[in-house]
């Protein structure tokens, strides 16, 4: 687990959590609960977070055309 560690050290995870707590506040509500477990796991985070992290951000790449509209 320590390797597992010491790999993450690299990545731009705090970074990544931040831009997508930026995007929650006026435009993606429905990822508010999985940025809110990311962001948990800013110091000891491990390869599964890496990996949801980069889910989250291939849900908002699929789903950048919806939108939600009123009459």
């Amino acid at each position: 687990m320590p390797e597992e560690f010491a790999a993450m050290k690299n990545k731009p995870y705090c970074e990544a959590v931040r831009t997508l707590m930026y995007m929650l506040l006026g435009t993606c509500l429905d990822i508010m609960y999985a940025v809110g477990i990311l962001s948990k796991f800013n110091e000891k985070l491990g390869l599964v977070h890496w990996n949801m992290l980069k889910w989250v951000y291939a849900y908002l790449s699929g789903t950048w055309d919806l939108k939600l509209t009123f009459d």
